[in-house]
């Protein structure tokens, strides 16, 4: 077979969700895909709706470090070079539930797939784009990876592994001229509509690769190394930075209200997808169709409180979900009364500790000092009597 000219990313977990989304947006910018998973149907409506032009599709399952090595091979093999210009780390399952809950060989199945076959990429797919200049290894992590989540201990440990992996071979493999970065995304909840759509993730994956050139200095930059969607769960990981403690009281905070939603509905303890949070609530208000046929559906987060009678429930807007031309568009909502007083609560904290610091060393200078213990100016002898 001729090797092609075109860019090249090979994607694990390509089936459906975030996968699909980046292999149907880079196809369409013109790449050769490389679409792997274990699950056929999911490849098989790829191909019907991609075509066979600049796509390699095979059935693999990531745990199986042979079947990986052997279908990357395979999909190198018809590159430029035989190089690969990006790998996607992207295939992972999750097991939500109590940690004594979840059984063992769930919780492992859920560390090979969401770590070690990470780690398999990366061993696998390094020769390949050590080949090809510019190249970018991409790994999926998560919001669970800005800090630890109660009922998803084990899955929220493997995505901070994928990101460890990352901030080290960022810095290792730039002695081969490749790039290293991770994504941290909102996954999707199980029974409702994703609050942040796949493509999303693929705009950010795309724009990951791109993110190339040269710094202000003239040197050449090895890009941007964590990326979240939204991009507001930064913050999240640079206040954990700054008080790992203070993230974790927030938290403790949920559980009362994880353990009542526990007792009240038990979900299966291993499930597969990304995140799962059988928490969620969500209602759909009646769509409205405008002049120009776009059908807007309102969306609300229903939360309970209390039990029996005195069960309080209130919702709150999330968002709209907007549907025009076959397309869905999700349109989050944005709290600017919370933002503001978040914004009061960080002034206020930061104008008590400048008044805790002025009472323990005023800016001015110490006037009370020891000035009982300084010497007294001798007074002058007087010369004679009156």
């Amino acid at each position: 077979m001729t090797r092609q000219t075109a860019r090249a990313v090979f994607i694990t977990g390509a089936g459906s969700g975030m996968g699909r989304a980046g292999a149907e947006l880079f196809h369409a910018r013109g790449w050769r895909v490389g679409a792997v998973d274990r699950n056929a149907e999911g490849l098989s409506g790829l191909r019907a709706q991609l075509g066979p032009e600049r796509l390699f599709t095979g059935q693999v399952d990531v745990t199986d470090r042979s079947a990986l090595e052997a279908g990357l091979a395979r999909f190198c093999a018809d590159n430029t070079g035989g190089g690969l210009d990006m790998m996607w780390n992207n295939a992972g399952i999750g097991a939500s539930g109590w940690f004594e809950d979840v059984p063992h060989e769930a919780a492992l199945r859920v560390v090979a797939i969401n770590f070690t076959a990470v780690l398999t990429g990366a061993y696998a797919a390094l020769p390949y784009l050590r080949r090809t200049p510019g190249s970018l290894m991409f790994s999926t992590s998560s919001s669970s990876a800005t800090y630890g989540m109660p009922q998803l201990a084990v899955y929220s440990a493997t995505k901070h592994a994928v990101k460890g992996l990352t901030e080290a071979l960022s810095v290792e493999w730039q002695r081969h001229g490749v790039r290293v970065a991770d994504i941290a995304a909102r996954a999707p909840r199980r029974g409702m509509f994703r609050l942040l759509p796949p493509s999303s993730v693929a705009e950010t994956a795309w724009a990951a690769y791109h993110d190339t050139g040269r710094s202000r200095w003239g040197r050449t930059r090895a890009g941007r190394l964590h990326w979240y969607v939204p991009d507001s769960l930064k913050w999240i990981d640079r206040l954990k930075g700054v008080s790992a403690e203070f993230v974790r009281g927030r938290i403790v905070k949920q559980l009362p209200a994880l353990i009542e939603e526990d007792d009240r509905m038990k979900s299966p303890a291993d499930i597969e997808g990304f995140e799962i949070d059988s928490r969620a609530r969500q209602v759909y208000g009646e769509p409205h169709v405008t002049a120009d046929g776009t059908t807007i559906v309102p969306v609300a987060r229903v939360s309970r409180r209390g039990t029996g009678d005195a069960a309080r429930v209130t919702a709150r807007p999330v968002g709209v979900l907007v549907i025009k031309d076959g397309r869905a568009t999700w349109k989050p909502t944005v709290d600017s009364t919370r933002i503001a007083l978040f914004s009061q609560l960080i002034g206020l904290v930061a104008a008590a500790l400048a008044g805790l610091a002025m009472v323990r060393r005023p800016p001015w200078p110490d006037l009370h000092g020891d000035i009982s213990s300084r010497p007294r100016p001798a007074r002058p002898a007087r010369s004679g009597r009156r």
